[in-house]
């Protein structure tokens, strides 16, 4: 009885091991399925491991492929960079997938300037925290011109009568410039 018992058992755990998709999937072969990419907001790059799957190409910009090994599905890139990946197959059972949509990381917008103002005699002296990914800050003073202020600067005198935008100055590259912070006149 303890033997019949055993078999059953036996029987039952190798019919569950098979039953799974993954394994269905490897008996039927064919063509891997597009990688469906997400990206995190740090650039990171990442799509669903796919079995039958002996690796994945990338291509960054639409540039020349590059190979990673299937248990890679991950890549990181940098802003303004766009990826597309497929998957590859064995060439016998499993067919390489089609080209994924590509996805472009976006420049990340810079956070609003924190200002703050003091008198300072006739005049107000606006200040603001200093943003290390900065390249510089615009301002622009009641609806006049814009006017760049280079470099670590973190403050401007103004008359008690007008208002100041202020907003900080991307590089273009991996940083947006961010919204303005309005600072209203000082009464």
């Amino acid at each position: 009885m303890k033997k019949i018992l055993c078999l059953i058992i036996c029987v039952l755990s190798a019919l569950s091991l098979c039953s799974c998709s993954s394994c269905e999937r490897d008996d039927e072969g064919g063509t891997l399925a597009v990688p469906v990419l997400t990206i995190s907001e740090f650039g990171e790059v990442s799509w669903e491991a796919q079995g039958g799957a002996v690796g994945y190409e990338y291509k960054i910009n639409d540039g020349e492929p590059v190979f990673v090994e299937h248990t890679v599905n991950k890549i990181l890139i940098l802003s303004g960079e766009s990826i597309c990946v497929r998957a590859l197959g064995d060439g016998e059972k499993y067919t390489s997938s089609e080209w994924s949509e590509a996805i472009t990381r976006g420049l990340i917008q810079l956070p609003k300037p924190i200002v703050t103002s003091k008198e300072v005699g006739e005049q107000v002296l606006v200040l603001w925290e200093k943003n290390a990914r900065a390249s510089g800050y615009i301002i622009r003073i009641n609806d006049g011109e814009e006017i760049s202020v280079e470099g670590d600067s973190e403050g401007y005198l103004i008359s008690k009568n007008d208002t100041i935008y202020v907003r900080a100055k991307g590089d273009g590259v991996a940083f947006a410039d961010s919204d303005w912070t309005i600072v209203g006149a000082v009464k």
